[in-house]
């Protein structure tokens, strides 16, 4: 689980403090996002829909997966949306869909005819529960929550600074979330320095590693 109760337990606050509950949630949110621009994918389970336009090829790759459930693909406005499963192939794990018959237009005459899509409009379910989610994922996100801490709480909490002063992080800007700034000082520029020789990545280097395998990266 990675919400805010995992968090005061990891980080030593008692369970009936909530002095800092904003700070845990910005935290987890923080290290959430971190974690989703680099695999540029959604992890946590939403009901979504979401609009392409002009779609290129039979490929229609989804942000939030793994798909739990498609609910309709069609056009934005259609009364009667529906998700035509003889027309669609679901790539539950990998997170998109494939056109068995190419670039067609699925009519309401049900007929498939020769057409490009202008918009394309998928309603859908997908991403990992919090309580539920891979072990390895879980590893990434908590030690990338354990860097961020460091900085947010300006404390010597856990992650790849260790027992290094606050302010690891110069910037954060996080979608939905707002804008934290920290200034460096010299032992932890140094040590940044340093952490960026031994992790291609810097101080998330080493829990980046683990989350390659949930980058979609095709050749």
């Amino acid at each position: 689980m990675f919400g805010v109760t995992e968090a005061k337990a990891r980080v030593n606050i008692g369970a009936l403090d909530t002095s800092k509950d904003t700070l845990l949630k910005a935290g987890l949110n923080a290290a959430l996002a971190i974690a989703e621009n680099y695999c540029d994918r959604y992890f946590v389970w939403k009901s979504e829909k979401v609009e392409f336009i002009n779609p290129p090829g039979p490929r229609i790759q989804l942000k939030r997966y793994p798909i739990t459930r498609v609910v309709s693909v069609g056009e934005p406005g259609d009364p009667n949306p529906t998700f035509d499963e003889a027309m669609w192939k679901v790539h539950n794990i990998h997170g998109y869909l494939t056109r068995g018959h190419g670039r067609y237009n699925y009519t309401h005459t049900s007929d498939y005819q020769w057409a490009n899509w202008h918009v394309l409009e998928v309603q859908y379910e997908g991403g990992y529960k919090l309580d539920d989610l891979p072990a390895d994922l879980e590893l990434a996100l908590w030690g990338i929550f354990d860097v961020v801490w460091n900085a947010l709480n300006g404390s010597n909490n856990g992650g790849a600074v260790g027992n290094l002063p606050s302010g690891a992080i110069a910037s954060i800007n996080i979608p939905d979330v707002g804008s934290v700034s920290f200034t460096q000082n010299s032992a932890v520029a140094a040590a940044n320095v340093h952490l960026a020789g031994n992790a291609l990545f810097g101080q998330y280097g080493p829990y980046f590693h683990l989350l390659d395998t949930y980058r979609d990266e095709p050749c």
